[in-house]
């Protein structure tokens, strides 16, 4: 796939975003995985798990605003003809999804270091949750407005 916005189609750049959306969720799942089979409830302070539980409802309440942010300004400086560019796409969601992940990770995190199942992996729902709205499509790279319109 080519980074120049003359060649990459919408199709490449949503092609290019739900491999990066899929990667992130299949991080997150074979991550959960490992911490459910190597576990030790035992292997540290609390204290320590109770931070990184900390820094996953941190990472929910701060990242994912600051994932936005970064992503619609990335969109304003690709915007073209009523649209973002394929590449600003790809770009901001990179972004984006690079901002959401610690969220999720910081709480199986918690979880790895003794702390309970259940509220510890509330952070790691939520972001989820937050992530379903973000699916990959071309709706933003295709112009609002019909061509005679435009004109």
């Amino acid at each position: 796939m080519s980074t120049n916005d003359s060649t990459q189609t919408p199709a490449q750049a949503v092609r290019a975003v739900w491999i990066l959306w899929s990667a992130f969720l299949a991080g997150l799942g074979i991550f959960a995985v490992v911490v459910y089979f190597v576990r030790d409830p035992n292997a540290l302070p609390q204290d320590i798990a109770q931070l990184f539980f900390l820094l996953a409802w941190a990472g929910v309440f701060v990242g994912f605003p600051i994932g936005y942010f970064v992503r619609m300004q990335v969109y304003k400086a690709n915007w073209q003809i009523n649209s973002v560019t394929p590449r600003g796409y790809l770009t901001g969601n990179l972004f984006f999804f690079a901002a959401a992940e610690p969220a999720g990770l910081m709480a199986l995190v918690a979880i790895l270091l003794g702390a309970p199942w259940w509220p510890t992996s509330a952070p790691l729902i939520l972001a989820l949750l937050l992530l379903l709205p973000n699916l990959p499509s071309e709706r933003l790279m295709q112009p609002a407005l019909p061509d005679e319109i435009r004109k």
